[in-house]
């Protein structure tokens, strides 16, 4: 199936590992503000992402702002970009996957357009690309390395020692001055009367409360439906539904080694003990030998 010119894909890269990127591609036919049936209705809106994160997934905000500072993520538009990058939810950096929460970040990916910029726009539209650096979460230990015999495959055990941790999609919209209550209730884009065409959407329909999207009805872009595993790709409902999750392959800590570890960790303690108790004595019998080396040339002195 052929991807439509106005939808967007996504990836995870590397497939395994800690820290992943997600890379999300929009074609300049839906990056760019056009007449309808374009998924923005004109080019005083602005296009936005939306990633919403499981707890498994770790967004450094200070990385990220950085990153968007230095106009390699989004659109930074000065200050301290309060409104072109927001990060909301579980600020813990380090800890394990149990007991923390989802992040959600919202990044502008084009502002609107004024004047000739405008016009310039839309004679020169572009691709949009956005590399988002993601991080992981150390999973929960599992009891054995191998499942069971009876679980194992033709071709031996199979290993439980990694873990498959699935990332929503993320959602492309454009945000654009609101239009009245009666455009906000899903109502088509201005000269399309297709029922599945794109639709107005108040922001209180995303999982997350952005206020800086307050004052703006959105216009989401569809997925690449090529990606949609089955499922449907019509941006008639609020938000669209998303294709099946990305995913990625991460190592999981096995419980069953924890007695060696316990005991690798012991040995290595004592011996950087010993190493160092045996330096200070070395440094010690070193210098108590100066002195007497010292002591004795003044004595054959006098």
């Amino acid at each position: 199936m052929t991807p439509s010119p106005s939808s967007y894909s996504a990836s995870l890269s590397p497939s395994t590992g800690f820290h992943p990127t997600l890379r999300l591609s929009i074609p300049a036919s839906a990056s760019a503000p056009s007449p309808s049936p374009s998924p923005s209705p004109s080019s005083s809106c602005s296009l936005h992402t939306v990633l919403a994160l499981p707890p498994s997934f770790i967004a450094d905000r200070y990385q990220l702002a950085q990153l968007h500072r230095e106009g390699k993520l989004g659109v930074y538009e000065g200050g301290d970009a309060g409104e072109s990058l927001v990060v909301h939810g579980e600020g813990d950096l380090e800890g394990p996957v149990w007991g923390r929460g989802g992040v959600a970040v919202l990044v502008k990916l084009r502002s609107a357009q004024k004047g000739k910029a405008r016009a310039r726009a839309d004679e020169e539209p572009a691709a949009t690309e956005l590399a988002v650096p993601l991080h992981l979460r150390y999973p929960l230990p599992v009891a054995e390395r191998s499942r069971a015999a009876a679980e194992s495959s033709e071709n031996g055990p199979t290993r439980n020692d990694r873990s498959e941790v699935d990332l929503p999609w993320p959602w492309v919209f454009w945000a654009c001055p609101k239009r009245g209550e009666a455009a906000l209730a899903r109502t088509p884009l201005e000269g399309d009367d297709d029922d599945d065409a794109p639709r107005s959407c108040a922001p209180a329909c995303l999982p997350y409360s952005f206020p800086s999207l307050s004052a703006f009805e959105l216009h989401f872009l569809s997925p690449d439906a090529s990606l949609a595993s089955g499922r449907s790709s019509s941006s008639s409902s609020c938000p669209p539904p998303l294709p099946a999750p990305l995913s990625v392959i991460i190592p999981t800590g096995v419980a069953a080694d924890l007695p060696v570890v316990e005991a690798v960790t012991v040995a290595a303690v004592w011996f950087g003990f010993a190493w160092l108790a045996w330096t200070a004595w070395r440094t010690w019998a070193g210098l108590r030998r100066e002195d007497q080396d010292r002591a004795t040339k003044q004595a054959k002195s006098h």
